[in-house]
């Protein structure tokens, strides 16, 4: 990790110094958790703006975690996250510029993608075409046109097929993780906070396939898009929960829906 520190380092749990390195923090444009935002950034001298994710090491200390088995584990994703981001250079994912440290918290200097969220913008549009709808007519359409929807997918695909090319996983696709660029034409994956590489050992048990990929063993992902394996916690192959996550996220591109339960998007 890092071992920049900004000049103001000293600050409380609920402040953040207004600058971090070159970068001048701006508006919280989201929020995982009480210890994770991020905020908007501007670069003082190109102006470039960035996304700060702000990650509380009060939330990774081994007594804040919940998982007995691995009380680290909040600490070990988020240097895997690290770890994973440096290493990917696509224009279908999300960069990591840098990265900062001070006493109290870690900053994660990312590329800002002004679109908002895949899922948003699937709200979005299934709102205003409940907003056309006329008495009498039949219900409007909550996908996304056909062309779009597979545009879109295939920036995905592209994207999914890089980061397996160099032995990893995501292991939480969804659209909440599919970030829009200004445009809204131009997809950018984001958090690889639950990312495995290959030969892990913390995540990899010893057990094989018929091909030699080892099984993964620990929960991940959302259980919406989350293949069946993982879902009932069996060992699972990552490349391969990845590609059935996919196929969820394109169905709910094209129906405006998930494929289990008829459950809808909004």
């Amino acid at each position: 990790m890092s071992n920049k520190s900004p000049k103001k380092s000293s600050q409380t749990s609920q402040h953040h110094p207004e600058t971090i390195g070159p970068w001048q923090l701006l508006k919280t444009i989201g929020k995982g958790s009480s210890a994770c935002r991020v905020k908007l950034a501007k670069h003082r001298k190109s102006h470039q703006l960035a996304a700060i994710k702000i990650v509380a090491k009060s939330s990774l200390a081994p007594k804040q975690s919940s998982n007995h088995d691995d009380p680290w584990r909040a600490l070990r994703a988020i240097e895997r996250e690290i770890a994973v981001m440096k290493i990917i250079d696509h224009p279908n994912i999300t960069s990591l510029y840098d990265v900062w440290e001070t006493t109290d918290y870690i900053y994660m200097i990312m590329e800002y993608a002004s679109g908002g969220e895949l899922f948003s913008h699937l709200v979005e549009r299934a709102k205003k075409n409940a907003a056309r709808a006329k008495p009498g007519q039949p219900p409007p359409s909550r996908a996304l046109p056909p062309d779009e929807a597979l545009r879109l997918f295939q920036q995905l695909m592209y994207a999914v097929n890089h980061v397996h090319n160099l032995a990893l996983c995501h292991r939480d696709l969804k659209p909440e993780n599919i970030l829009l660029a200004k445009d809204r034409q131009t997809i950018k994956l984001a958090d690889f906070g639950m990312a495995t590489l290959a030969g892990e050992d913390i995540v990899i048990s010893k057990r094989k396939t018929k091909k030699g990929r080892k099984l993964l063993k620990t929960s991940c992902g959302s259980p919406h898009y989350a293949s069946p394996e993982v879902v009932q916690g069996k060992p699972y192959v990552g490349h391969m929960a990845d590609v059935w996550s996919c196929g969820v996220i394109l169905f709910a591109l094209l129906t405006g829906r998930l494929p289990f339960h008829d459950e809808k998007l909004v």
